[in-house]
Parts: C-alpha cells; structure tokens; sequence
C-alpha cells in the first residue's frame, strides 16, 4: 500500500470517527450557557479547560 493511499485511509477512518463521536464543543457551550443562566459565573481556569477541550477535538494529533 503506498504511502498516498495509506493517508488517505487513515483520513477516511478520522473522519468517520468524527463523525460518530457528539459535537463536543456545542456540548461544551450547551454546559457554559447552563451554568451561566443558573447564575454561575465560570473561572478562568474552567473556560481555558473548555477551550483546549475543544481544540484537542480538532487538531489532527
């Protein structure tokens, strides 16, 4: 198998794992939308942990 067909592979499988896990950052927003309408403000610390949270859903690492 060539190295082309093989990327090509592993980009068919990613997506399709994508596409079969739930949209983590709406999940993520639905969660801040929750808890800021319960009047809870988030820290710092909990909006940086959902930022990367959602980056790490992403990136191709």
């Amino acid at each position: 198998m060539s190295l082309a067909s093989m990327l090509r592979a592993r980009i068919a499988d990613w997506r399709q794992a994508q596409a079969r896990q739930p949209n983590r950052i709406a999940i993520a927003a639905l969660r801040l939308l929750n808890d800021v309408s319960a009047g809870r403000s988030l820290s710092g610390q909990e909006l940086i942990a959902m930022a990367r949270a959602a980056r790490a859903q992403t990136s191709w690492h």
